[in-house]
């Protein structure tokens, strides 16, 4: 049963990165569509370029204001309608399979079924965006992603896994990010409060966080290979004549 339950929450993580993709291709800052399929790393000292977001231990960086750190929740995530959509595609794993032994079986392979997939799904992904946001408020850290100024796929691979445990403060120190992996953790534990009652938050619960850290560290790396996926993305869309 516990194998059963990550394999579900591994299909939906896998989609919400996918669908991360899409929503990275279309939000992503026009100073990186002035750089092309140029994918050359900016040196220690400038503006990361690509992102147009400046890192905490450069000069001229300047810390999220409050008003900026509720724009990025009520905005960028809740206004977002990539947020419903990957609710729906992650939820979609264990209904479109028809896998009998699907932890979430208990609610039904129905409409309402599916329904109740979504609302967790999005109830998680609410939980841990929250908890993380105003926990790197209260500590003044930046929750934002910084890709890393350095070539290579090893150190930027790197980058992308060591920021799904770590945060810049706004004095430019790497610090522990506590709120990241509260957040996580504590979102898919909750979650198992209106599981069946053979689900446990102690165990499917923080196995379900493991997936959770996980799907951190993909969108870390659509992140930090946002110009190349761009760059395939527009070799693959039809040129208009």
């Amino acid at each position: 049963m516990m194998k059963q339950l990550l394999k579900h929450r591994q299909r939906g993580s896998l989609l919400s990165v996918i669908l991360s993709l899409l929503a990275l291709e279309i939000s992503v800052n026009s100073a990186a569509s002035a750089q092309g399929s140029d994918t050359k790393r900016t040196p220690v000292g400038t503006p990361v370029l690509r992102t147009g977001l400046i890192a905490p231990d450069e000069p001229g960086y300047a810390p999220l204001t409050s008003t900026q750190r509720w724009d990025r929740f009520a905005k960028d995530y809740l206004a977002n309608p990539f947020t419903y959509v990957a609710a729906a595609g992650a939820a979609s794993g264990g209904f479109i399979t028809h896998d009998p032994k699907d932890p979430a079986g208990d609610w039904g392979r129905n409409l309402g079924g599916y329904g109740r997939r979504v609302g967790t799904e999005f109830a998680i992904f609410t939980i841990h965006t929250g908890v993380h946001e105003a926990g790197d408020a209260a500590l003044g850290f930046d929750p934002r992603y910084f890709p890393c100024r350095c070539s290579g796929v090893g150190p930027r691979t790197w980058n992308a896994l060591k920021f799904s445990f770590v945060a810049y403060d706004n004095h430019g120190r790497v610090r522990f990010d506590l709120p990241q992996l509260a957040g996580a953790y504590g979102s898919t534990m909750i979650s198992r409060s209106w599981y069946p009652d053979h689900y446990s938050p102690l165990v499917q619960g923080v196995q379900a966080g493991h997936v959770e850290m996980g799907f951190v560290f993909g969108l870390n790396l659509a992140r930090e290979y946002t110009p190349e996926i761009k760059s395939v993305l527009r070799k693959l869309t039809p040129r208009k004549h």
